[in-house]
């Protein structure tokens, strides 16, 4: 097989990355944050919230907000590498923000941040770890875990339907992070 034709066979061949391994809730250490919140994460997580407030149903209201969230991430990403985040807040408005990324690093390093909010005491943070976990193992195409997210119907695009979710996963384990049992979660939401 030509070196052209073994790539092609490679790009064609549909595999899957392994998917993040499982991990507990950690243990919540309260830690006293000597620092005071971000001032910069506070505010590109307001916008980013403030997006979804009224999302657009327009397509250019929709890439007028993707735009912004391109921005938005690429300086979390600056922040989060030069060690910014500091308190339980800080590292959850980062994990926010990466978890509206379309990336598979950006949802495992969402999920890191919420985790580390959560040990600090975040109280909003063990859900947030595991929605960005839903999403890492969805775009990496494995049934989520927790049943955290949906998607589009194929027949109406305004009503999103609980994307698959993986049968194995206990309304115990879902309880431990902070979410609703199954038959408790909404089989569709709509966008009306």
């Amino acid at each position: 097989m030509t070196p052209s034709i073994a790539l092609l066979v490679l790009l064609a061949s549909p595999t899957l990355p392994p998917p993040l391994p499982p991990v507990e809730p950690p243990t919540v250490e309260k830690l006293q944050d000597a620092k005071p919140d971000n001032k910069e994460l506070k505010s590109l997580v307001d916008a980013d919230q403030a997006d979804r407030q009224h999302p657009p149903m327009d397509p250019k209201g929709f890439h007028a907000v993707m735009d912004r969230d391109h921005q938005r991430l690429a300086r979390v990403k600056e922040l989060v590498k030069s060690n910014a985040p500091q308190t339980a807040n800080d590292f959850y408005a980062a994990a926010l923000v990466l978890q509206h990324s379309e990336s598979l690093d950006d949802y495992a390093l969402a999920r890191t941040l919420a985790l580390e909010s959560a040990r600090r005491g975040g109280a909003k943070s063990l859900m947030l770890a595991a929605e960005a976990w839903d999403r890492w193992l969805m775009k990496a195409g494995y049934p989520q875990h927790f049943g955290t997210q949906y998607r589009p119907k194929a027949d109406d695009k305004t009503t999103f339907e609980l994307a698959p979710i993986d049968s194995a996963t206990t309304d115990a384990e879902r309880v431990k992070w902070g979410l609703p049992p199954l038959a408790e979660i909404p089989k569709t939401m709509s966008l009306h």
